[in-house]
């Protein structure tokens, strides 16, 4: 299936390149904040808001953050070193979570699916294979077939008849006894004013969308739900001010409010791009200022014994 990788060299690289655009955004006093995100701002827009970098520096920022590709059930029990053992990542992406589990784990079999074909074509580690498809159109692959599903990152393009779907396909194709892992962000950010309205007017707009804003809060009764047995859950915050990954964490926000500037210009009725990067400056600043980013890593198994 292509080149094999060597090394995490490859991976590593990407996370340096992307540690150092973020760096590139210096946080001072809160006078002299905004005239300095308004000189870098663009050059990060320019050269890096596209979908690949921000998975990267995602997953690196993600990996850091946890501690792991995994949570400990998952390392405790799940053999990564054996032939049969098979993982599964929905909406992949780019597929870096999968290629630096795959360098890492050369024996066993890794598979990503997404819907963009944004995963490598051509080099890749020999053990890793990619699909292009919609979980939401159900997923191309037998029952009790994974010993391992890793989801996240679906809070803003799931609604609730989605995740339904989703979690019963991932209960489907996974064997008795396999894991799901699934990692969200907290939406509602605790922030200074500023940030509080804006955690508030997405909350109004993604309930009014049947979407649930609150899902870190949800994940484990969803897994019960849906036959899982919940089996750890970690939550982390990271501030944004003063963490040795505040950089890399206020990086992806710059990115992912370009990403969700569609639903910022209807929600605030922008009539330009300069209103846009007015408020994006200002959200950007206050939540440096005043906010965390927080995530929650939830690992649900399917039972060994079915009735």
């Amino acid at each position: 299936m292509g080149n094999k990788l060597s090394s995490n060299r490859n991976l590593q690289d990407i996370y340096t390149i992307n540690k150092q655009l973020s760096e590139n955004v210096s946080y001072r006093s809160e006078d002299s904040q905004t005239e300095t995100l308004a000189q870098t701002l663009t050059f990060i827009t320019d050269t890096a808001q596209q979908d690949e970098e921000r998975m990267n520096t995602h997953h690196f920022a993600l990996k850091e953050m946890f501690g792991s590709n995994f949570l400990k059930t998952i390392e405790g029990d799940v053999d990564f070193n054996s032939s049969s053992t098979k993982t599964l990542d929905i909406g992949c992406g780019a597929g870096t979570w999968l290629m630096d589990m795959a360098t890492e784990f050369p024996t066993a079999k890794f598979v990503g699916i997404d819907k963009e074909a944004l995963f490598p074509q051509i080099i890749r580690p020999a053990n890793v294979e990619f699909y292009e498809g919609d979980v939401r159109n159900g997923l191309p692959f037998e029952d009790n077939y994974f010993d391992l599903v890793q989801i996240r990152l679906f809070l803003l393009a799931f609604d609730m008849s989605d995740w339904e779907g989703c979690l019963k396909e991932v209960y489907r194709v996974l064997k008795p006894g396999g894991y799901i892992q699934w990692t969200e962000p907290k939406l509602m950010d605790r922030g200074d004013e500023v940030v509080t309205e804006f955690s508030s007017r997405v909350h109004d707009m993604l309930v009014s969308r049947n979407q649930d804003p609150e899902i870190i809060e949800h994940q484990v009764d969803m897994l019960k739900q849906h036959g899982f047995v919940p089996k750890e859950k970690i939550t982390k915050a990271i501030p944004l001010s003063n963490h040795p990954l505040s950089k890399e964490f206020m990086f992806i926000i710059n990115i992912s409010l370009d990403y969700c500037k569609p639903i910022i210009v209807e929600m605030y009725k922008h009539t330009s791009d300069e209103q846009f990067l007015k408020f994006k400056k200002s959200i950007l600043v206050h939540r440096q200022r005043s906010s965390e980013a927080t995530w929650s890593c939830v690992v649900g198994q399917k039972p060994t014994e079915l009735s």
